[in-house]
């Protein structure tokens, strides 16, 4: 009687161990098929990172996860892909962006690696040829739309650069200086006048003006006095 109770027991395991492996596979070949046939077709110009993301779960169900403050602070992005996978359009988008993609299943992850993903911080200085703060310089990621302007004493912090990006650093009246991320120089970087700008410069009395050359000024007024130079 005994043994009959145990056999009875035998095949119910083992036909919970039979559903059970082929739930499992069933499953699996869902999701190999699922990802095998996620393909996406995304067309935007300077479009927000979270944008893309709705559009990209719009068209597979996959979900994103991410912290909306950080997302909100990446660069824009462009897309032109039509009918590529989920994996090529989430590393265009690392690209551009700097940030991480991590999938289990039918989710995503999204954030920043800055170790894992080559990014670093980049904090300096920006003088004049005096050594003078330059206040609002602009420290910019080449070809992105990613970058800041300087405190009152010149200072600046960019986050999440590329350690292959190229940094241009600029001012008005000041020659543009284009540095890599990785340059020791961004930790103090002095500007200098572009004389040529400044030839160009129109000084203005009473509504009309002319060009500076490089040896004289001609204000011309609008009174009698037209015609007065200024030499050096």
């Amino acid at each position: 009687m005994n043994n009959l109770l145990i056999t009875k027991e035998n095949k119910k395991t083992k036909r919970f161990i039979l559903v059970f492996l082929l739930f499992t596979i069933y499953f699996f070949n869902g999701s190999l098929i699922l990802a095998q046939n996620e393909r996406i077709s995304v067309n935007v110009k300077n479009e927000s990172v979270e944008v893309v993301l709705k559009k990209i779960t719009k068209q597979t169900g996959v979900n994103f996860f991410y912290d909306q403050k950080k997302i909100s602070q990446s660069s824009r992005v462009n897309l032109n892909v039509s009918n590529q996978t989920i994996e090529t359009v989430l590393k265009s988008l690392s690209i551009q962006t700097g940030l991480y993609f991590n999938r289990n299943k039918n989710t995503i992850n999204v954030g920043f690696d800055t170790k894992e993903k080559g990014l670093k911080i980049l904090k300096g200085k920006v003088v004049d040829q005096n050594g003078e703060a330059v206040i609002g310089a602009s420290i910019q990621v080449k070809g992105t739309t990613a970058g800041v302007i300087t405190d009152i004493n010149g200072n600046y912090e960019l986050t999440n650069v590329p350690i292959n990006a190229q940094i241009a650093i600029s001012y008005i009246g000041y020659q543009t200086i284009i540095l890599n991320a990785n340059s020791k120089k961004l930790a103090l970087v002095t500007l200098r006048e572009d004389t040529e700008l400044l030839d160009e410069v129109v000084v203005v009395a009473y509504g009309t003006a002319t060009k500076r050359s490089k040896s004289s000024v001609s204000l011309c007024m609008t009174t009698r006095t037209c015609g007065l130079i200024v030499t050096s």
